[in-house]
């Protein structure tokens, strides 16, 4: 993946064969993935992460009608279409990584900041005929959803697909929403982030972490004095400024009092984003910079308090590098909750 990312697609094993990893990304990672075996498929915990505690929720078509309902732009008879549309699609379950890289994914694409995530842990029951013997990849539309009315083409209920956009490669399952109740048997949720599982405090972190205390007081000196100035005056985005420069909006006072405002914003910005850094380093090393990237976005969203110390975040990314890096202890986690049945 890396090379990939790199634009070095002429990749070769050591064995010396050529690798084929598709123009979309990798195609199935391991023939030998237990997924690949249809008898085997629900002999294993599926995962599947969400907003939703209660997952799959009963609640879950009306809150798609509400947020429709909210888009003024759309027509009455468009905004019904895309509510079928929405709670058509199969309902989709992978491997632990999946879930999770899924969880990075639309805390970042759907704006879902603030909202509390589950990892839910399922077992599954497939009957004769139920699961599709074609492994399919996700082309059948730009979200990989897949539509109910592909698997009623097929007469089947279950279909299983190698994934492109979490943990690319590996296998999922996509299922019938109209056959949730009778595949899924038993689900059990615990909430994320899990601070019991949060990557252990190693010596680079700690590091980084003084710097950054240290670094944020020594910025302190360049803060401006913003007494007696009028808060018309004051413009912390600096492209702001600039176009209420260009109208002549700015007096000489307030010229002098923003510059140096916005020179102890970079700064400041500077120290979190060096943090941050040093902190990828440190704790995700190991951990791929497809997967690396998503986790920064992730962690971007989830907005902490304004007045946030660098002790506090370094909290808040190793509870969420814990699930890349400890996920046994993640796991672990779901021993202390309870089986719930759909049926």
């Amino acid at each position: 993946m890396s090379l990939r990312e790199s634009g070095d697609l002429d990749l070769s094993c050591e064995c010396g064969e050529p690798i084929d990893i598709g123009d979309r990304g990798p195609i199935l990672r391991d023939l030998d993935d237990v997924d690949y075996i249809s008898e085997r498929i629900d002999e294993h915990y599926w995962y599947h992460s969400s907003t939703y505690e209660d997952w799959p929720s009963e609640t879950y078509e009306q809150d798609i009608r509400d947020e429709y309902s909210r888009v003024d732009v759309w027509p009455e008879g468009f905004r019904d279409e895309a509510v079928r549309d929405k709670i058509s699609v199969a309902l989709h379950l992978g491997t632990y990584a999946a879930a999770v890289e899924n969880m990075l994914r639309r805390s970042t694409d759907e704006q879902t900041s603030g909202r509390d995530y589950w990892l839910h842990q399922v077992r599954i029951r497939l009957g004769p005929g139920d699961l599709s013997s074609d492994l399919d990849d996700e082309g059948w539309s730009v979200y990989g959803n897949f539509p109910a009315r592909e698997l009623d083409r097929r007469g089947v209920r279950a279909v299983r697909y190698v994934n492109l956009h979490e943990a690319p490669g590996s296998i999922s399952l996509a299922i019938h929403p109209g056959a949730i109740t009778d595949i899924i048997t038993e689900v059990r949720s615990i909430r994320l982030h899990v601070e019991d599982a949060a990557a252990p405090v190693v010596p680079d972190g700690e590091t980084a972490t003084t710097k950054a205390i240290s670094d944020l007081e020594a910025t302190e000196e360049l803060r401006p004095d913003i007494t007696g100035v009028p808060a018309d005056q004051i413009f912390e985005n600096p492209f702001k400024f600039r176009s209420a420069q260009r109208r002549g909006e700015v007096n000489d006072e307030a010229l002098a009092v923003n510059e140096q405002l916005h020179r102890y914003c970079e700064e400041r910005d500077e120290v979190w984003a060096s943090l941050h850094r040093e902190l990828v380093a440190a704790y995700l090393g190991e951990v791929s910079s497809w997967v690396q990237h998503r986790f920064s976005s992730a962690l971007a969203t989830m907005a902490p308090a304004a007045d946030e110390s660098p002790e506090a975040y370094h909290l808040r990314f190793r509870m969420l590098a814990g699930l890349l890096v400890q996920p046994h202890l993640v796991v672990q986690q779901f021993e202390k909750a309870q089986w719930r049945k759909l049926a």
